[in-house]
């Protein structure tokens, strides 16, 4: 039991850790807007996510949870989740997902 308990521990501190790092609201840089179909993103402290994307040259706003375990950030809800390749340097972010590299940049307060 105590073992279960330190290991739950573990994973709530090392998830609110990371989830710090990548907290905020994140706008496509410009020189990779054209390979990133999320305009913009708002990564919650609580694991939830709002963004803003075009598919197909098709606008729509989408929502769910996230994670970013060992630099893969997984965002989805139910069955579909999506993972991608990410590194955050400060208040870049560099995303990579089908062979496709794209960066954003985090919204100043």
């Amino acid at each position: 039991m105590k073992k279960s308990l330190l290991a739950l521990s573990l994973l709530v501190a090392t998830s609110l850790g990371c989830a710090s790092s990548l907290s905020g609201t994140w706008v496509a840089d410009s020189t990779t807007a054209d390979v990133n179909p999320i305009a913009s993103v708002t990564f919650a402290e609580d694991g939830t996510y709002t963004a803003g994307a075009k598919y197909h040259g098709v606008a729509r706003a989408t929502s769910g949870v996230w994670t970013l375990n060992n630099g893969n950030l997984v965002l989805g809800q139910g069955k579909e989740r999506r993972s991608y390749g990410c590194t955050v340097e400060g208040d870049r972010v560099t995303l990579t997902f089908d062979g496709t590299t794209s960066v954003m940049m985090r919204m100043k307060k």
